[in-house]
């Protein structure tokens, strides 16, 4: 049993399909999930064979009150395994183990230093009554380490992107961004993301405001949503208003937008290991992202993308400039961000390892 706080479009959401989708036939999946908005991805889990359950809340407190219905759940459908994603559902998954005597593992998709004190206090309370956490980066092990210092084994297993279904080569560039109403002749800067205050897309509209001011020739597309979306709208009204922005708003299929994308900007504050980030490398994007998290790992500066400290508009302006001005550079790093995917951040890869994981704890080798 998965268990996660919702199935939106964010990019432990989108993983958890991906992963599902390429495990060998002798594993079966289903998921839980808490807030019923949250929904998105439900068709896709059935259609690969899950059993997907809301236990409907009205917000991330009160899931703890489905904690009875959460344990019997387990008890009648007799799970080997319960893996937890993110911190309140990995709360979850881990009271349910501990009651039920079902083994859990969690996966930690953020830096655990940057969650709110009641978040921290109950992950802490709760951390050991689990068989292996398991780390989207190196740098979020290491946090988990110095922070909580668990004595259960943390590992690291870099997320991973199915190339095969994030690949530019399958769409027409030309025809979608006519279908999406986009300047066929423009360089296209975007991003893909939730609108929470992490992302800092107000930092990525001030990068924005201020490129558009030196080029003529960009245009800036944000596909997603969230809570801020009327604050951001206002921020962006200028860019809107010479119709240099569009918002795209939820995508079920973001690949397609990212195959109208030129260049990936990104503005977070912190990260684990974004799975969008790696999408736009795989549709052969270049990044230009803060350097946070376990982004360091998978860009080589120059190379494939670029890094700028978060508060370092005038370096993301002046990388992105760069790549406006060079197309021949800009070409060659974007085959080079598909190449680092393929090489190192296929999905294939990160399945295998969690196999490795699922086996060692449900056969007595932990």
């Amino acid at each position: 049993m998965h268990v996660i706080k919702g199935l939106g479009r964010g990019g432990a959401e989108r993983l958890l399909v991906s992963t599902i989708r390429q495990h060998s036939p002798q594993y079966k999946f289903d998921v839980v999930y808490f807030l019923p908005w949250k929904n998105q991805l439900v068709n896709d889990l059935n259609t690969l064979g899950c059993q997907v359950t809301c236990l409907s809340s009205r917000s991330v407190p009160f899931m703890l009150l489905k904690l009875p219905a959460l344990c019997r759940l387990i008890k009648d459908r007799q799970y080997d395994l319960i893996h937890g994603h993110l911190p309140w559902s990995g709360i979850m998954a881990r009271l349910a183990g501990r009651i039920t005597k079902v083994p859990v593992v969690y996966t930690e998709h953020n830096n655990f230093s940057k969650y709110k004190g009641v978040t921290r206090f109950f992950n802490k309370l709760t951390i050991e009554w689990q068989k292996i956490i398991i780390a989207v980066s190196d740098e979020v092990a290491e946090t988990l380490k110095r922070r909580v210092k668990p004595k259960v084994e943390v590992i690291t297993i870099l997320n991973g992107v199915d190339t095969g279904e994030f690949d530019r080569s399958m769409y027409s560039v030309n025809l979608l961004r006519q279908e999406f109403q986009l300047p066929v002749d423009a360089i296209i800067v975007g991003t893909v993301a939730v609108f929470r205050p992490q992302k800092r897309l107000d930092r990525w509209l001030s990068i924005a405001e201020a490129l558009s001011r030196k080029f003529q020739n960009l245009h800036f597309v944000i596909v997603g949503d969230g809570l801020l979306r009327e604050e951001l709208k206002r921020i962006a009204n200028p860019l809107v208003a010479k119709k240099r922005l569009d918002f795209a708003g939820l995508s079920d299929v973001p690949e397609r937008w990212m195959a109208c994308m030129d260049i990936y900007l990104m503005s977070s504050d912190f990260e684990g290991m974004p799975v969008a980030l790696l999408e736009a490398m795989s549709m052969e994007c270049v990044p230009v992202v803060t350097k946070v998290g376990g982004i360091p790992l998978v860009i080589d500066q120059g190379e494939n993308g670029f890094l700028y400290a978060t508060e370092d508009e005038e370096a993301a302006v002046a990388h992105i400039s760069e790549l406006v001005n060079d197309l021949e550079k800009r070409n060659e790093m974007s085959r080079k961000a598909r190449k680092k995917i393929e090489l190192e951040y296929g999905v294939k890869k990160m399945v295998i390892a969690l196999e490795e994981v699922y086996n060692k704890v449900t056969h007595g080798g932990h």
